[in-house]
């Protein structure tokens, strides 16, 4: 289960989407799941909901705009012809995936490839510019206000106050450097560590950014 909220409106609540089985599109009402639609093609691994609807990152690492109102799927060819894209290659599987999408209030989109680096646009993925490089093998992304953007990646935990311009790395604190998952609260960065992606020895951490992990 993957899910995504649309945030609230003036006069109007929030909104939350899942995808089930990485094909069915659901909306979660308060008692009851609607249904919406359903994937063709490769199965759906992400999903974000933008001001217009969701997107989805599919396997083989493509974009997805999906249409509300028609409940259907639309190709995103732009991330499809991404510099580089023939040697991403992903270690536990035969294809790259795309499996974490973001969209900061701002508007700019962030899609984390597994592994092809992390990739941002800030015109509702018409074009994409590379924000960090496939060797720091980017696990997560997650997008806040004033211009923050937090990965968690093979290498640790990375941020950036300039919109994914500019980034910073730190491991302060974890008993391991291997990040799998991170979300932002504020100026707070909630982030899961280990030894490495096989590991027994997780652990969920905290910090303000610029600070060490407790």
């Amino acid at each position: 289960v993957t899910t995504a909220a649309r945030p609230p409106t003036p006069g109007a609540s929030g909104t939350v989407y899942a995808l089930l089985d990485g094909e069915r599109v659901v909306r979660v009402d308060e008692h009851a799941v609607a249904p919406i639609g359903r994937l063709e093609g490769d199965r759906g691994q992400s999903m974000v909901a933008t001001a217009d609807g969701l997107v989805i990152g599919a396997e083989g690492a493509h974009l997805l705009e999906f249409d509300l109102d028609r409940g259907e799927a639309i190709p995103i060819p732009a991330f499809d012809e991404v510099p580089g894209r023939d040697g991403w290659e992903n270690p536990a599987g035969p294809s790259p995936d795309l499996r974490s999408l973001a969209v900061a209030p701002g508007g700019a989109w962030f899609a984390g490839v597994h592994v092809g680096g992390l990739w941002r646009s800030g015109d509702e993925g018409r074009s994409w510019t590379a924000a960090i490089p496939p060797g720091d093998d980017v696990h997560e992304v997650a997008a806040g206000e004033g211009g923050r953007v937090v990965v968690a990646a093979a290498r640790g935990f990375g941020w950036s106050l300039t919109g994914g311009d500019t980034w910073t790395w730190s491991t302060d604190g974890l008993h391991g450097p291997y990040a799998r998952a991170v979300t932002l609260d504020g100026d707070t960065a909630y982030v899961t560590a280990s030894t490495g992606p096989s590991t027994t020895d997780g652990r969920l951490y905290r910090c303000r950014l610029g600070q060490p992990f407790e």
